[in-house]
């Protein structure tokens, strides 16, 4: 991988025999242009820009380049979603999926249901991949307070939980597409925020991290606690090792996980509980069970405010 002009010009001199017909001229090269994207780069790193975080950095600039093109002027215009032309979008889901309980999973007094394998994230609509989990966690979070999804009481999942997890997939796949098809980045919620504000309705974020060190997860629980007893509705997302889910919080005690990644055999999944502690107890056992790795050191929880 060449990284410089310097290094081009190193690996050419090794490669191509002197005397030959091919050279370098330098005076080709748009110093104004590259001046502009590498201040931008830097600006965007903090002054700190490296090889660790050149990747993120450029990913940011392409992104907001993308959402910021608009095809069409005139009144009204900034209102419209802006999606390339060539991104094909599918179309809402219009049929519910059965999906079958299980009551207290790993003992727990939750309920947990898995759809099966061909829904999830890395799976809708015969795709294969996909790193779009915090954009679809947030827009889970969105259609949550936006329709008042019912707390789950039955074995089955209810017909507007399904349909709600099946076209949120949906949504999060294709805004990610229209701006890093082909690339296998993670988002956090600055990155959604940054690049997704409008297509999200995300309006403010609230970023609390946790330390879990040696699986302790006391103070994962402690601050979702902090909402779930409260009386008002609250939406979040959980990012641990690089895997995001969403977190409901339905006030007066109930929560709600919604992960859309797949699960070994099976797709995406929704956990109820009772209590934040069996929630998250339940979600370490959950992650180890399919990740096949213990959780890490540490995790972020961030709150919502959306602007609907």
């Amino acid at each position: 991988m060449v990284s410089s002009f310097l290094h081009y010009n190193e690996w050419f001199f090794s490669h191509v025999p002197t005397g030959s017909a091919y050279f370098i001229s330098p005076i080709r090269i748009n110093g104004s242009a590259i001046e502009s994207l590498f201040s931008k780069l830097k600006f965007g790193a903090g002054g700190q820009l490296s090889s660790l975080n050149y990747g993120s950095g450029l990913a940011r600039i392409q992104a907001k380049t993308e959402v910021d093109r608009v095809t069409e002027s005139g009144k009204g215009y900034r209102d419209d979603s802006v999606i390339p032309e060539t991104t094909p979008v599918l179309p809402r889901i219009a049929t519910a999926v059965c999906v079958d309980g299980r009551s207290k999973p790993f003992g727990f007094c939750a309920t947990e249901f898995l759809f099966p394998s061909s829904i999830s994230q890395s799976s809708l609509g015969g795709r294969n991949g996909s790193n779009a989990c915090t954009l679809i966690a947030i827009f889970v979070g969105n259609y949550f307070l936006k329709n008042m999804l019912p707390a789950i009481n039955s074995i089955v999942l209810p017909t507007e939980w399904s349909l709600a997890v099946v076209n949120c997939i949906n949504d999060g796949n294709t805004l990610y597409d229209a701006v890093f098809e082909g690339q296998a980045l993670n988002l956090d919620v600055e990155d959604a925020f940054q690049n997704f504000a409008d297509e999200l309705q995300l309006g403010t974020y609230d970023e609390n991290v946790c330390n879990c060190t040696n699986q302790d997860m006391t103070s994962v629980i402690g601050i979702i606690s902090q909402f779930a007893d409260a009386p008002e509705r609250k939406a979040g997302v959980l990012i641990t090792e690089g895997l995001t889910v969403a977190v409901l919080c339905f006030g007066g005690g109930p929560v709600a996980i919604v992960d859309s990644h797949q699960h070994g055999g099976n797709g995406a999944l929704v956990c109820m509980a009772a209590s934040s502690t069996d929630l998250v107890h339940w979600y370490k056992k959950s992650f180890q069970k399919y990740s096949l790795r213990p959780m890490g050191n540490l995790c972020t929880l961030t709150w919502l405010e959306f602007s609907f």
